[in-house]
């Protein structure tokens, strides 16, 4: 049987190179402080992010930086699967499926817009993912597909293909996508937890704390989206749901939603910490008390990260240590150019970093 060192130790010392070039809290708070969106880009001149400075310096489009992020983020997952061996392959690549589900999403929301309400998608088909996502789908010709029958005829052999075979027909009927991309996400989670489950006991161990975190920021950030934009009805938000051992109960977080009382919540995932943060929600305002509960999780998966830098550096640990730190920096680099854009207030953009 392969030692931990001959299977992990080219990959951790090839990661931990990557990740000595990204970008110091001082970077990002020079982006954070700057004055203008112009501005905002300079500090990433000589990064590993100079590609979106330069984008952003030829064509002044901030959607074409995002769509550079976005590229970025799929780009290392892609790299990651390619570097480990089995059962940690198929987990990383199980775990790599959500960022191509977000692709395909936003591909066939393209297409929903542009076959169902008959909109006019020329302005954003250009940022879509120029590659080829896991498989051999091409998401320019899923945008382009004539009918549903023929937009899921271009995911044939993906895991995809039977959901939005079945889905987007209803999708259309019903004027939403939403239920199409619930059971996507649902589906993604499925088969990362079979993968989990085949991976020793050492790599599984530490998977399973990450699992569990992504888990948890999935519910919440679906709860706020229900809230917010849907007005699914409350005794439904538990269908939408995922149910895993380290996280949160599903059943808990819907009940407590429901009835507008998250009191513990906090408490019970986060102790002391928890504590202070409920004394300074606002009671009145779940979305807001869901919403800090959400980015004290995002500190907690970067937290996990760094432990698992500084821990035993033979283990699937490095590899998600790695994806979770790029997910979590690209997302705030995201968020400052945003506000900038939007000429958000610094207080304002401090509470979605």
């Amino acid at each position: 049987m392969p030692s931990a060192l001959s299977e992990y130790g080219y990959i951790s010392a090839k990661l931990k190179a990557r990740i000595s070039t990204f970008l110091s809290e001082e970077t990002l708070e020079k982006l954070a402080r700057s004055k203008s969106l112009q501005e905002a880009f300079l500090p990433l001149r000589g990064t590993y992010l100079e590609i979106v400075e330069s984008r952003y310096a030829a064509t002044g489009d901030l959607k074409a930086v995002e769509a550079d992020l976005d590229s970025i983020e799929f780009d290392a997952h892609s790299f990651s699967v390619s570097q480990v061996p089995e059962p940690a392959s198929s987990f990383i690549r199980a775990k790599a499926r959500e960022a191509e589900i977000d692709l395909i999403k936003g591909a066939l929301r393209l297409w929903f817009d542009a076959h169902a309400r008959g909109r006019v998608i020329d302005d954003r088909t250009g940022y879509l993912y120029k590659g080829r996502a896991l498989g051999s789908i091409d998401l320019g010709d899923l945008v382009n597909a004539p009918t549903p029958a023929d937009a899921a005829a271009v995911l044939t052999g993906s895991p995809y293909v039977s959901l939005v075979s079945e889905l987007l027909p209803q999708a259309v009927a019903s004027g939403s996508v939403f239920e199409m991309e619930s059971s996507l996400d649902r589906e993604y989670f499925e088969n990362l937890f079979h993968t989990l489950e085949l991976l020793p006991r050492r790599d599984r161990a530490v998977a399973e704390r990450f699992v569990g975190v992504d888990v948890d920021i999935h519910n919440i950030t679906n709860l706020i989206r229900l809230r917010s934009f849907n007005g699914i009805a409350s005794d439904r938000t538990g269908r939408y749901l995922i149910d895993f051992g380290t996280a949160i109960p599903a059943f808990a977080l819907s009940r407590a939603y429901d009835s507008d009382d998250l009191s513990g919540l906090a408490a019970a995932v986060l102790g002391v910490r928890g504590k202070a943060m409920e004394a300074g929600w606002d009671s009145r305002d779940n979305k807001a008390r869901l919403s800090s509960l959400e980015r004290m999780l995002r500190r907690i998966r970067v937290a996990e990260a760094r432990k698992c830098l500084a821990g035993y550096p033979f283990s699937i640990g490095i590899v998600l240590a790695y994806l979770a730190l790029l997910s979590e920096q690209l997302r705030d680099v995201r968020t400052i150019l945003n506000a900038k854009y939007f000429g958000l207030a610094d207080e304002r953009l401090r509470s979605f970093l």
